[in-house]
């Protein structure tokens, strides 16, 4: 929840920010933040998910700029964009519980 709405905060700001900044620069920060917000976890797996969720973020921002001259469009993005990682993730937990 909390890394979603960090999402929203930086697709919010890169899109303010767009002429002096690029995606990936905003993407490579929420991979960071990621990382360093599963600190809980094994060193492999804070990688993992601060690369993935990087990678995801930087396409999810390149998106965003995009449309940026579609408002509807833009807003449908940019809300279902932040929702999306946490429903995999609890797919995810769902199937992990079936199987076990």
């Amino acid at each position: 929840m909390f890394g979603s709405l960090i999402l929203l905060i930086f697709g919010k700001l890169q899109d303010t920010f767009q002429e002096t900044s690029r995606t990936w620069q905003w993407a490579l920060t929420y991979g960071v933040i990621v990382f360093l917000l599963s600190v809980g976890a094994s060193l492999p797996a804070m990688i993992a998910a601060g690369v993935i969720m990087g990678l995801y973020a930087w396409g999810y921002f390149k998106l965003l700029r995009n449309l940026a001259d579609n408002l509807m469009l833009w807003l449908l993005v940019f809300m279902g964009g932040a929702v999306l990682p946490m429903l995999l993730g609890v797919a995810l937990i769902g199937a992990a519980q079936k199987a076990a």
